[in-house]
């Protein structure tokens, strides 16, 4: 449910639930494994943000106690971007609240509840000198403000302040030829800060990925409440190639030194120690309609720990995807084996009105067949008639493989599954 409430802010209610934990995966409509209840209004201009969120998330996994994980959760953030004439350069301000709560009264983790009150501040700006170096400085405060209730692992409130300093150097590079755009871009970025949250438990920061998004960030954590600490240079080299015909694509290679150990985060995030695994990324695209995708995680011996990889092509009868993912074990993201899964799916358009479509998933890890199924969908003006076999292989404390079959039938000459033209063509028949 949307409404405008005036002078911008916008209310969004949404809620579902379900009386089977395994209803979703039953019934073939998801494999979502939560439920949620949440209630926004939030306000975006050129220059604002104001957001506030409550929401409340009910798990359906068997291996989680709801009762012993933050299923309700308030959110406050308040953002103001505006220039300074005096310094020039972008500023910004930030207030940010959080509070989540765990309905078990069990001292520790289990019943653990936090509120949390962030102000930021930041100020940055960019030279470009006459040879083409680009030159961008940085400089951010952080306080956090923590207040943790039933855990006697913290029994006094928290405050922390965390300053950070960056100067990042690039220096793009262009070359055409034959109608083929080339650049080459060096980056290195210097980032200093100091903080001490050991005081804090972190819970919004347990699992982080290495990318091309964070590579020159002042912190690999996505949430508050880890931040890197001390100084570090970020580096990285960016390829590209453009053209009208033929392919275009971007690769590229980075890494973080650091001037001392960090624990902030876990062995296989690719960013721990004193320095990070080699990120590799490319992206491709190619005027066939077939694009690639593909980043991973490598250490100085070449061992892999992260990789992700996904393909996709598509024409007029043909639609092609394959998507590989491999993260190796880690206690410390509560992976005690590795994930190593090849998925397919595959759509073919047989004639005007016949299609058929197939989705394969394989658990190298397991070595077997995690899912399969198999559909044929006939459609023409006025109806689309699908059937469809599928079969899960895993199984669960409320889940046993099973076979499905399925057989949906939908009128396409009204309503808003259909066309303007199928439905003009079936109301004229």
């Amino acid at each position: 449910y949307r409404k405008a409430l005036g002078r911008g802010y916008e209310l969004r209610l949404g809620a579902d639930g379900v009386s089977d934990d395994a209803y979703f995966l039953d019934y073939g409509i998801s494999s979502q494994d939560f439920t949620t209840a949440a209630l926004e209004i939030d306000r975006f201009t050129r220059d604002k943000l104001v957001s506030l969120s409550l929401q409340n998330v009910n798990s359906l996994r068997a291996s989680d106690v709801n009762a012993e994980i933050p299923t309700t959760a308030l959110d406050l953030s308040y953002v103001q971007r505006f220039f300074p004439t005096t310094l020039g350069g972008e500023a910004s301000v930030l207030m940010d609240v959080h509070s989540h709560y765990r309905y078990s009264d069990t001292d520790g983790v289990q019943g653990r509840d936090v509120s949390r009150l962030t102000f930021s501040a930041d100020w940055q700006k960019q030279w470009i000198t006459t040879q083409g170096l680009v030159v961008d400085a940085l400089a951010q405060a952080n306080f956090d403000f923590y207040d943790v209730a039933q855990d006697s692992a913290f029994p006094e409130p928290v405050s922390n302040l965390t300053p950070y300093l960056a100067a990042k150097a690039s220096y793009p590079m262009t070359r055409h030829s034959g109608g083929v755009t080339h650049t080459l871009t060096p980056t290195v970025q210097l980032v200093w800060s100091e903080t001490d949250l050991d005081g804090v438990p972190n819970e919004d920061s347990t699992r982080v990925e290495f990318d091309e998004g964070n590579l020159f960030g002042l912190s690999r954590a996505p949430g508050f409440d880890a931040r890197e600490t001390g100084a570090r240079l970020n580096a990285g080299l960016t390829f590209g190639r453009f053209a009208q015909t033929g392919w275009n694509g971007t690769f590229t290679v980075g890494r973080v030194f650091r001037s001392g150990e960090d624990t902030t985060y876990s062995l296989t995030s690719g960013v721990s120690g004193g320095e990070s695994d080699w990120l590799l990324a490319a992206a491709l695209d190619w005027q066939s309609g077939l694009r690639v995708n593909a980043r991973m995680n490598v250490d100085d011996n070449l061992n892999l720990h992260k990789s992700s990889t996904r393909i996709n092509w598509r024409n007029a009868r043909f639609d092609l995807g394959a998507a590989h993912l491999y993260l190796v074990e880690d206690p410390g993201e509560d992976r005690t084996t590795s994930v190593n899964e090849l998925s397919l799916a595959a759509g073919y358009k047989i004639n005007d009105f016949w299609s058929s479509d197939v989705d394969w998933r394989y658990d190298f890890a397991g070595d077997r067949t995690s899912s399969a199924e198999l559909g044929l969908t006939y459609e023409n003006e006025c109806v689309a008639v699908q059937f469809s076999v599928s079969r899960r292989f895993t199984s669960s404390t409320i889940l046993e493989p099973t076979t499905d079959f399925g057989l949906t039938v939908g009128l396409r000459g009204f309503g808003v599954g259909s066309s303007p033209a199928k439905r003009r063509a079936c109301s004229a028949n």
